[in-house]
């Protein structure tokens, strides 16, 4: 009796396939593809999703803004020096969104954050901030 059941509910209803709503759960026939009920439905779930990216875009820009804050109060010199516990105590955030760069000297790889580089590999438990010269800046 099951499996005449299972059969059953895979077979198309003379309204159209049986489906799930993405967005309410509500059980609802219609084509093939169809993954919401009606379209208050289908707007409600795509207005969710791009609130929830605009949301995770302006968390990202924040971080960006604020890292570049922390290495702008920071930095003194020409490579300077910070600890790096010190500068996680302020808030940095190494997960942040980064453009890669590497050192044309040595080829080791650098952060950059806006107007700053940043690199914590050269010395351990440092991190050395270097300031972008305007025209290498500018160009990218």
């Amino acid at each position: 009796m099951l499996v005449e059941e299972q059969i059953e509910s895979e077979r198309p209803h003379p309204n159209g396939y049986k489906h799930t709503c993405l967005n309410c759960g509500k059980i609802f026939y219609g084509r093939k593809n169809r993954q919401y009920c009606s379209n208050a439905c289908k707007i409600f779930l795509n207005n969710k999703k791009a609130s929830e990216r605009r949301d995770r875009i302006s968390k990202q820009i924040n971080t960006y803004s604020k890292n570049e804050d922390i290495l702008h109060r920071n930095y003194r010199i020409w490579d300077t020096e910070i600890d790096i516990d010190y500068i996680r105590i302020m808030g940095f955030d190494f997960r942040g969104p980064y453009k890669v760069t590497k050192d044309e000297y040595d080829g080791a790889v650098w952060y950059q954050v806006g107007h700053y580089i940043y690199n914590t590999t050269r010395k351990k438990g440092k991190m050395i901030i270097r300031k972008l010269e305007e025209t290498q800046h500018d160009n990218n």
